[in-house]
């Protein structure tokens, strides 16, 4: 059996394109039988079993702010979602995840493993749900964003960001 994945090993391909020697060594080590999905500007890397979904974005949605894209153009990383068991059907992330946190922190427990979240938001209702809590610290190279359930009692998904994901 090989060693749990650390979250840090997510870090440096942040912002790589999809085909990038780096990139696909990360594919490789989750030993999943997933393919790359392209929905309009975003392109999906699902692995469920590692609890492990990669998502892209277009690199001409990103150089023109949004602008344009090319369906089923070249992607680059734009964040790591990591999920807790049973989380939208997956088996859950079973690595280390940053700064020492676990999927049975609640909001309280990750504010004081992380400090002072960088930006918070959720519990507000639009589109006809209520829409996750949620806490994101900003780092130099990275973000990490975790989100809670209602009662904010665990972590349901933590999310490495790159730098294009984080308004300023």
């Amino acid at each position: 059996m090989s060693a749990p994945i650390n979250s840090d090993t997510f870090i440096p391909v942040l912002g790589k394109d999809w085909g990038d020697p780096l990139i696909e060594a990360l594919v490789r080590s989750l030993s999943c039988s997933g393919t790359l999905k392209h929905i309009e500007q975003l392109g999906f890397y699902e692995c469920r079993e590692q609890g492990v979904s990669l998502a892209f974005k277009d690199k001409i949605y990103l150089s023109t702010g949004g602008k344009k894209y090319a369906r089923d153009g070249p992607v680059s990383l734009i964040g790591a979602h990591l999920y807790s068991p049973g989380y939208e059907g997956y088996r859950g992330f079973s690595g280390i995840l940053p700064k020492g946190l676990s999927f049975d922190d609640g909001r309280e427990a990750v504010r004081q493993k992380m400090g002072a979240p960088s930006a918070s938001g959720g519990g507000n209702e639009a589109l006809g749900r209520v829409w996750p809590y949620w806490d994101r610290f900003d780092f130099p190279t990275h973000a990490v964003r975790v989100q809670f359930p209602r009662d904010l009692s665990r972590i349901d998904i933590v999310t490495l960001l790159a730098p294009s994901e984080v308004a300023g």
